[in-house]
């Protein structure tokens, strides 16, 4: 009778064990499902989702991810970092003497020129270019380390896309360090000059691998 209560004693630890590990396995399961589609859906924890604009997600810093839209206005799987609000500047050419502008970044993993951007004169005006005859640019950059660098953009359409060394000036903003950026016209006739100031990159390392 001894050995047979010690086994049924045994049986029941045994099972109460497996009852316990299969609970254990559940919710281990659940949570890497919840996990694998929050990583699907972008709801990396170190983001949030802005309620008052579903799609875009933010982190502790002026930057934000968005995702571009199809011709419905239905959200893509293609997103790109830009700043919360649009950051402001000035700009001198014809006729025009450190009168005020504003610009935003586009920083996209999924477009070809990587990194562009959009700038409006007189914070209204949205400069413009033409497939046939693009404008001409050279970025100035100055990083977090105090170092500057040249980079080549040309505007087709509504934005200056950075053509050359993408990649330099990626891992430039992936430092997440302050930057100051300038651009210039490329033309030998009254060139154009856009001072953009400081872009703040905090969360851009953390924001632009999210999107990749």
């Amino acid at each position: 009778m001894m050995l047979k209560r010690k086994i049924v004693l045994s049986l029941l630890v045994l099972l109460c064990g497996f009852a316990v590990f299969a609970a254990e396995s559940d919710e281990y399961v659940k949570g890497y499902l919840a996990g694998y589609e929050d990583g699907k859906a972008f709801r990396n924890p170190r983001f949030s989702e802005d309620s008052a604009t579903p799609g875009v997600y933010v982190a502790n810093s002026a930057l934000e991810a968005r995702y571009f839209v199809d011709a419905f206005g239905d959200y893509t799987d293609n997103g790109y970092v830009t700043q919360k609000r649009r950051a402001f500047g000035t700009f001198s050419g014809p006729g025009a003497t450190d009168s005020s502008m504003s610009w935003y970044l586009i920083a996209s993993p999924s477009e070809y020129f990587h990194v562009s951007f959009v700038i409006l004169e007189y914070e209204r005006t949205q400069l413009t270019g033409s497939p046939a005859t693009p404008g001409k640019y050279y970025i100035y950059v100055k990083d977090g380390n105090g170092n500057s660098h040249t980079f080549e953009g040309r505007n087709s359409s509504d934005r200056i896309a950075v053509t050359s060394n993408q990649e330099q000036l990626l891992n430039i903003l992936k430092q997440d360090k302050p930057i100051k950026i300038s651009v210039k016209e490329n033309t030998k006739n009254s060139a154009s000059s856009y001072n953009l100031g400081t872009l703040d990159c905090t969360g851009f390392s953390e924001l632009y691998c999210g999107l990749e």
